[in-house]
């Protein structure tokens, strides 16, 4: 019923969370009725509660009575069967900052939302600032800018810790005015909710705890690292990192997830917390897989965007090209299969052209990575080269983010349309990010091998297998993060959203085409 509602906690330094989520909007006067037992039992409990339609906060003055106010949240919605969104539900402390009615409150400030609808038509706008600086500490304490990646093996130069970067290293602004910015990587920032805010473990001395509620990284005995556990989304492992059964439940309790990583980007599997099923979106999701016309037209789908956002990638990249332009006839090709897609008459059939057309990028590809790095054809494991490795990274990065995705939409990752389920690959979460890997992962290569941010030589090879340098590892994580955080304008809704919110409303379109068993409804998204 409730389509959106806020939750919120405060204690006497103030803190907050928010939202619940139903099956369809209803009108305010029927959310006041039907909501009226929620309101009863929060005053009746001495909460704090203050409520407009479906969208409320719960102020309290510690985290344990905000944890008391959120339990007996979920207790009577269960009664009037609601249920709480995990995407919009949790426990902030106001110096972190919250939205509510569409209003920034941040520590004493209230900022309106629509504070970046006043800028001037012919403003400039500038990159966002680098997760090294200390006003980019302050921009995330106050929420404005979402979501972090947090590396502790270098805690200096994490948004984090507020610290300046290492004296014997150039700061990141140095790094990136060596080559020009693009424009599409070149956007403004306005205040979202935090979406998948992850913690990125890459170092393998490291060991995850808790202290108080916080998730401690610990190496050598001595704290690194400590993030209040509702600040963080999702949890990345490289490499064999300890991890206490402490921080599982905290995990657990906080609705976050941890994905096991080996220290070559290779998936192992997923800690997922138990998170409320919605049981008819299952049982269409199943329908609708063993329907084989409709599998096969929303795969037709997802192959002819991923495609469309690859012929893109390459044209745009073409621009950076200073020596021989380009071969076009390669572009023309994919467009070529892109358009004979409609006539294909299985999904097996499909995935022979998405092969043929991937040969034909991963040659264009080529062309377009400057020297002295080296790219010559696409292996994914083991990768043979620093430019295949990072590409491998970061398409698990972006397989995990799906996932993580999906699991929140109540979708069943292992049923894929496209790519065939078994084990434990989340078959789905593949459909879906191949609408992404071009625009996200090749793009973010691309950019960070053209504007000289990486050192060629920070990396090995022991048995033709590339192992990436700590440094390569870390920039990257943190320029695919930016890129994810990179606000664009979704080419169908012409909405601004970041990219991981533009991945999430491609799964929203998805479980409305299972739910009316109509594959119209669903909208791959198709960059201009």
């Amino acid at each position: 019923m409730a389509d959106h509602t806020h939750t919120g906690w405060r204690p006497e330094d103030r803190a907050a969370t928010g939202h619940t989520t139903g099956q369809r909007p209803i009108s305010p006067m029927l959310a006041n009725l039907y909501l009226d037992t929620l309101d009863e039992a929060l005053l009746d409990a001495d909460h704090v509660l203050i409520r407009y339609a479906d969208d409320f906060i719960v102020l309290a003055r510690s985290r344990k009575h905000a944890e008391a106010a959120l339990d007996l949240t979920r207790d009577v919605l269960e009664r009037l069967t609601l249920r709480l969104n995990p995407l919009k539900t949790r426990i902030v402390h106001f110096d972190d900052g919250l939205e509510f009615l569409g209003w920034y409150f941040v520590r004493s400030l209230a900022i309106p939302r629509t504070w970046h609808d006043t800028v001037p038509k012919n403003f400039k706008a500038t990159a966002p600032p680098s997760p090294s600086s200390k006003t980019a500490t302050k921009i995330q304490s106050a929420d404005v800018s979402p979501d972090t990646a947090s590396l502790p093996e270098q805690t200096t130069s994490t948004t984090s810790t507020g610290a300046e970067p290492e004296p014997d290293k150039p700061p990141r602004e140095t790094i990136q005015d060596a080559a020009p910015e693009d424009p599409e990587f070149n956007h403004p920032l306005p205040p979202l909710a935090p979406l998948q805010r992850t913690l990125y473990l890459v170092d393998k001395q490291v060991r995850l705890s808790v202290d108080n509620q916080r998730y401690q990284v610990e190496r050598d005995g001595k704290t690194i690292l400590n993030l209040p556990a509702h600040q963080v989304d999702q949890i990345m492992l490289f490499g064999p990192v300890q991890v206490t059964t402490q921080t599982l439940q905290l995990a657990a309790r906080n609705d976050c997830s941890l994905s096991y990583l080996s220290y070559l980007g290779r998936y192992y599997g997923r800690f997922d917390p138990e998170t409320g099923r919605q049981i008819t979106l299952l049982q269409a999701q199943f329908t609708c897989h063993a329907d084989p016309a409709f599998q096969l037209d929303i795969a037709r789908r997802i192959v002819a965007a991923k495609l469309h956002n690859s012929r893109l990638v390459l044209a745009r990249g073409q621009r950076h090209l200073k020596s021989s332009p380009l071969d076009l006839s390669a572009n023309q090709r994919l467009k070529q299969i892109e358009q004979s897609l409609k006539t294909a008459t299985s999904v097996e059939s499909l995935r022979g052209s998405e092969g043929a057309a991937a040969a034909l990028y991963w040659r264009a590809f080529a062309e377009l990575v400057p020297p002295p790095w080296q790219f010559s054809k696409r292996l994914a494991r083991p990768a043979p080269d620093p430019v295949n490795a990072m590409l491998s990274l970061g398409y698990t990065l972006l397989y995990q983010a799906v996932a993580g995705l999906l699991q929140a939409r109540s979708l069943n990752a292992h049923l894929g349309m496209l790519h065939l389920p078994g084990g434990n690959h989340l078959a789905l979460a593949s459909d879906l990010m191949e609408v992404f890997r071009a625009y996200v992962v090749d793009a973010t290569v691309l950019r960070l091998l053209r504007t000289r941010q990486l050192d060629p030589q920070a990396h090995s090879i022991q048995s033709e297998v590339c192992s990436l340098g700590n440094d390569t590892i870390r920039t990257f994580i943190r320029a695919l993060e930016d890129r994810f955080n990179s606000i664009q304008q979704h080419p169908q809704t012409e909405t601004e959203m970041d990219l991981r919110r533009i991945i999430d409303h491609d799964i929203l379109t998805l479980a409305r085409a299972l739910r009316s068993n109509n594959t119209n409804e669903f909208q791959a998204t198709r960059w201009r």
